[in-house]
């Protein structure tokens, strides 16, 4: 229906415990263009640059990516997508922080939309002290940092 043109959007896509290499990339990436509200990416794996390709795609408010590892292109695929999100939600995933936080994605051009990242599980224990500097130096509040959540927001006038 969204390759023919039959379905312009969607609110909500859950991809999650299934292997995405099985999806055909032009539906994958034709869907995951037109979600309005939230794409939730839990538990997937790939061998392919699949889940890179759905990321450079992604239009919706929200992107939410739980369990799972991301390579270093999935990473900067991430990180583009921040420009077009604006609530980033991260839960036991695995990447290269530093890379993420380095991005300069806080500057305006490279962050438009983006108002909120959150971290838990695992990666907010293993990646707390990297975030709160980055939050510091990227002019975000840390809005709740308790033992299983790390939420940062953009300040309204942070550069």
């Amino acid at each position: 229906l969204v390759t023919e043109g039959y379905l312009k959007s969607v609110e909500i896509m859950n991809i999650g415990n299934m292997n995405i290499d099985e999806v055909p990339r032009d539906t994958m990436d034709d869907l995951s263009s037109i979600v309005t509200d939230r794409v939730w990416i839990d538990n997937i794996s790939h061998i392919t640059d699949q889940l890179s390709s759905i990321l450079a795609n992604v239009r919706s408010k929200w992107l939410q990516l739980h369990n799972m590892e991301l390579s270093e292109a999935d990473t900067q695929a991430l990180v583009t997508a921040m420009a077009r999100v604006e609530v980033v939600w991260l839960e036991n995933v695995t990447l290269d922080m530093e890379e993420l936080c380095q991005c300069q994605c806080y500057a305006p051009s490279a962050l438009s939309r983006c108002r909120q990242l959150a971290v838990c599980g695992d990666m907010r224990s293993r990646h707390q002290v990297t975030l709160r500097r980055w939050a510091a130096q990227a002019g975000w509040t840390l809005t709740v940092d308790n033992e299983a959540l790390l939420i940062m927001e953009r300040s309204f006038n942070a550069s």
